[in-house]
């Protein structure tokens, strides 16, 4: 009679500890604020160099189509980007950190070296872009676009 009590209590302590047990879902990972970022931009690039010669400065100006592909970064305040342009020249720029207003503004270097880069995404379909690099006292170049998502 013992071991049938003891059964009965060994059934009864499994029948509300088992189910105490079950597994929990794990919760989705958040979606980052930049996520309506991601894809695909499309315009064209304006880029452009100038520099002295003589006593004049030559300013040169190229327009190549541009395709934009925004991704997400290593850290959900950061987008990579895969550019090409005229479907053929591929260069990217990976972890841009973005502020909640959609904006990214960094500058490097200092005198002859100076450079920095503009981004701002707008309106649910903007990407603005502006990058600026000096390459030497007089030298500069740059390159700029508003594409908007396809």
């Amino acid at each position: 009679m013992k071991s049938l009590y003891r059964i009965a209590f060994v059934a009864f302590i499994l029948l509300f500890t088992l189910p105490a047990c079950k597994k929990e879902s794990t919760p989705p990972m958040p979606t980052s604020y930049l996520a309506k970022w991601y894809g695909s931009y499309h315009g064209t690039s304006h880029k452009w160099t100038s520099y002295p010669q003589g006593s004049t400065f030559v300013t040169t100006h190229w327009y190549k189509d541009v395709l934009v592909d925004v991704q997400k970064g290593s850290t959900d305040s950061t987008l990579n980007f895969a550019f090409t342009y005229d479907d053929t020249i591929l260069s990217s720029r990976n972890d841009i950190t973005f502020s909640e207003n959609y904006a990214h503004n960094s500058q490097w270097g200092w005198g002859s070296s100076y450079g920095s880069l503009d981004v701002q995404f707008s309106n649910d379909t903007v990407l603005t872009y502006n990058l600026f690099q000096k390459c030497g006292i007089p030298c500069s170049s740059g390159e700029d676009f508003v594409i908007f998502k396809k």
